[in-house]
């Protein structure tokens, strides 16, 4: 899809969106409302000047254009320096545990700069949701997270059999002792994966034993040529436990990584260079980082095939020893010197049944919409692009979530796919409470536009708890099946108990205002929110 029939598709669903919202009965404040026009509507204060509606955001975070204000470097953010971004020129805000740098949102924001402001500085969440807890402002703000919303922690190692002690420092006294909680709930406790190893003769398997659904990702890096020491970053929320492990002898690379999203067991089997029954396995330190880990990998595009007139597989591979595993709907970032200047876009790695090339469990495969700088820059023929820096995994969804739903819809636009092949993936394979059904419904403009279709269908082949619906808004007029735009009628249709396949959980990823008609939608139906995840990146 060119950039013109993408825009006017777009232009399409934010108008339809405009319309049925001016339809209801105006809210008094939304301080991050995400619909709005040039003329102002019964929502807005103030009206947007030209070149500041929503399709203009849109632009503006894909140019490239650093919106964070910190070269895009995820950081932890303490209280103390969040509340010195008050100022409307220099304007942070908190939602939901993470800080957004809204500045530059201040032009286009519908309720004008001064409603933003009521939360400058601050933790806004409860303001937020006082108004409209429907918004997808996840989606809206992706391009301006600065960071996570951190309290420093104390922790400490020296009970552990097998780790060296580390102590952190306590926390900031200067910070709002009100804003941390009181009491702590069971299944919040903090997750400190415990460590364990076993030796065969010709291995060694090292085992980190996390918690049952709380999604874990890892990283495994091996750092001299003799192949003896490692680290091994393991991933729970956002805090990385850093291992770092020097063994006893050498052992090969690459190592074989079983990780169970379900039951948090991560395992990393080493085959040694020399058969032999080991004393011990070795040493180890370890570490808890509660800032955000910045660490970036370089990667190469290794492999790139063409999917649609737009849109290619890619698989990368790390220039150095490093394996990578990415939780359940989390996304990396991807950054590429371009003409002088970083740019950043987030991509969701996918699993690799579902990519045309031929990798290996080091790979990470994309798929790849080419439609801005970044992306027509990776998507690139021959020579394939190189020296490119990739992020750890980074994500809100967690499976805790999902736990207590059988079925399921996953609506998808577009590229909006990716996520949803990895959550299709475990629920399908899930033993406990096994799902009944999922439907996922695909949307694109045309049939040449739709990703993975043949491998897709022949998953439908053989689950039959699978159900999928393809929507395109421009079909051909051979086309025979379901047509047009995101409707109320079809998520009403989805949710009705009186439907054999209804759903009652509901992911959702796609353009802005795609996950826009979606929220507004569900909230007409009293779709219940805590049964609803937007994905974002």
């Amino acid at each position: 899809m060119d950039e013109s029939k993408r825009d006017e598709l777009m232009k399409k669903l934010q108008s339809r969106a405009a319309n049925r919202i001016q339809m209801q009965q105006p809210l008094n404040l939304n301080p991050l409302s995400s619909s709005g026009s040039a003329t102002g509507n019964p929502r807005n204060k103030t009206a947007l000047k030209p070149g500041h509606s929503l399709m203009d955001w849109i632009r503006l975070g894909s140019s490239g254009v650093d919106l964070t204000g910190t070269g895009g470097v995820i950081t932890a953010v303490s209280h103390a320096e969040l509340a010195k971004h008050n100022k409307p020129d220099d304007c942070w805000i908190a939602l939901r545990g993470r800080v957004y740098n809204v500045t530059r949102y201040m032009d286009f924001h519908p309720g004008g700069g001064e409603e933003l402001m009521r939360g400058a500085g601050k933790d806004a969440t409860a303001l937020f949701d006082s108004v409209h807890a429907w918004v997808n402002y996840e989606q809206l703000l992706s391009k301006c997270l600065v960071g996570p919303l951190r309290n420093t922690v104390t922790i400490d190692f020296s009970n552990s059999r097998k780790a060296s002690s580390k102590k952190l420092v306590g926390p900031d006294k200067s910070e709002n002792a009100a804003d941390a909680p009181t009491t702590v709930p069971a299944d919040k406790k903090e997750i400190v994966p415990r460590f364990d190893w076993i030796q065969k003769t010709a291995d060694i398997v090292l085992t980190f034993y996390t918690r049952a659904l709380c999604n874990p990702g890892l990283i495994v890096e091996c750092h001299h040529a003799d192949a003896k020491t490692f680290s091994i970053r393991v991933f729970v929320e956002d805090v990385t436990h850093l291992f770092k492990i020097t063994f006893f002898a050498d052992v090969r690379w690459p190592c074989t990584i079983r990780l169970s999203s379900e039951t948090g067991k991560i395992e990393l089997l080493f085959m040694k260079t020399e058969p032999n029954l080991w004393t011990s396995y070795g040493t180890m330190e370890r570490e808890k980082i509660t800032d955000l880990d910045s660490k970036m990998y370089e990667y190469d595009v290794q492999g790139r095939e063409e999917l649609t007139h737009d849109s290619r597989a890619l698989l990368l591979t790390a220039k150095e020893k490093v394996q990578m595993i990415t939780p359940i709907g989390f996304h990396v970032n991807l950054t590429a010197n371009i003409n002088g200047s970083n740019i950043t876009r987030s991509y969701t790695p996918i699993p690799r049944t579902f990519s045309p090339l031929n990798g290996t469990p080091g790979n990470i495969p994309l798929l790849v919409k080419s439609c801005g700088a970044l992306s027509q820059y990776i998507t690139r023929s021959l020579p394939f692009a190189s020296q490119l820096k990739v992020s750890r995994p980074m994500g809100t969804f967690q499976l805790t979530s999902v736990k207590d739903h059988r079925r399921f819809a996953l609506l998808a636009a577009g590229s909006g796919l990716t996520p949803m092949l990895t959550l299709m993936e475990y629920l399908l394979k899930r033993s406990t409470n096994k799902v009944e059904v999922i439907q996922l419904l695909y949307f694109n403009k045309t049939e040449a536009d739709v990703w993975c279709r043949a491998t897709i269908d022949a998953l439908v082949e053989k689950e039959d708890r699978l159900i999928v619906r393809h929507i395109l808004s421009s079909p051909s007029e051979s086309w025979t099946g379901e047509s047009g735009l995101v409707s109320k009628e079809q998520l009403t249709t989805l949710t009705d108990t009186k439907n054999p396949n209804h759903v009652t959980f509901i992911s959702i990823c796609g353009p802005v205002p795609f996950n826009n008609l979606c929220s507004q939608f569900l909230r007409e139906i009293n779709f219940k929110p805590d049964n609803i995840h937007f994905f974002q990146g």
